[in-house]
């Protein structure tokens, strides 16, 4: 007699089929998953960006007391700390003023305080040689998207609404009647530059938060989650499954070089306003510094945030599709 048996429901067949599902994607479902992803990562930052940034950014009480000479008071401390004599300078954006020029062709043109601005960040990008040759290129659409770029963040400083240091052509850009207080900081930065330190942190700053925040949102939007039935078995599967589990805490952390040179900024700004200010207005500066600092670490919190959020969306379409189409 022939024995039939009861067929086991718990056997391997499922957890290969979960596999296949989790490894396997098609190209329209994945493209749709990753621009899901990335989409959502861009508004939570952009939320961000225009909403609590901002905020903070209003609540910097940064119009220094006209009674202080606060131009005069800034070049002094560049006397102080000796860097004048090392090629630090300020360029003052309320001394500026509309300029004709006269072009190649003899014609004359307007140049304005904004354009005057966005030449210089053109020439602190070109004082890389590798951004110079991008800068010298022949192609219009790249030239195009420079000039877009630059004019761009021109802007905020030529209304007064920023202020920065250009560290590789040692040059600090600030209106002092509007923003005058942050000059320490921007100080501050200089200080650093000429510290090993410091110097090491600023080096530091742009490409550990590039990689540190595109690696991780890369590997997140472009790999499917891991489960128990289809965990990862080789150094390359667990690498990029921890990456991709942990994306949202790696973007965050790789602020960690910017924050920490913006803070050191700060505390040497600060101790220099000592030096020179009332101890009334050394507590403005101080104040101003913090919530300065404090935008910091909102953005690094955020782009976290936006991260981890793209993350969660893009698997969620994915898992949306697959049990469709099952």
């Amino acid at each position: 007699m022939v024995q039939i048996l009861p067929i086991n429901t718990t056997n391997t067949v499922t957890p290969r089929n979960n596999e296949s599902r989790n490894q396997r994607i098609g190209l329209g479902t994945g493209l749709l998953a990753y621009m899901g992803g990335d989409v959502t990562n861009l508004l939570v930052n952009q939320i961000y960006s225009r909403t609590l940034n901002e905020k903070l950014m209003k609540m910097v009480p940064q119009k220094p007391d006209p009674a202080i000479k606060i131009d005069e008071i800034l070049e002094k401390a560049l006397d102080k700390t000796n860097l004048s004599n090392k090629g630090v300078k300020i360029i003052d954006v309320s001394k500026l003023a509309d300029t004709t020029i006269t072009v190649a062709d003899g014609s004359k043109k307007i140049y304005t305080v904004r354009g005057q601005v966005e030449n210089l960040l053109k020439k602190s990008f070109e004082a890389c040689p590798i951004n110079k040759k991008i800068s010298e290129t022949k192609s219009p659409l790249i030239r195009k998207i420079l000039h877009n770029i630059f004019s761009k963040a021109a802007a905020p400083f030529a209304n007064g609404q920023n202020a920065g240091n250009m560290l590789s052509i040692n040059t600090i850009v600030l209106d002092t009647k509007k923003i005058g207080y942050s000059g320490f900081h921007e100080i501050g930065h200089s200080l650093n530059k000429f510290s090993k330190a410091g110097n090491i942190l600023q080096k530091m700053r742009t490409p550990v938060q590039l990689v540190g925040s595109a690696i991780p949102i890369m590997v997140a939007l472009l790999t499917n989650k891991r489960t128990d039935d289809n965990p990862p078995v080789n150094i390359w599967q667990k690498t990029t499954s921890f990456i991709k589990e942990n994306a949202g805490k790696l973007v965050t952390l790789s602020f960690i070089p910017i924050i920490t040179e913006e803070i050191i900024a700060t505390v040497k700004g600060n101790k220099l306003a000592k030096e020179f200010l009332p101890k009334n207005i050394v507590k403005q500066v101080a104040k101003s510094n913090a919530f300065g600092a404090a935008t910091y670490i909102g953005t690094a919190i955020f782009a976290g945030l936006a991260a981890f959020t793209g993350n969660k969306v893009r698997d969620k379409i994915v898992d949306v599709r697959l049990n469709k189409n099952t």
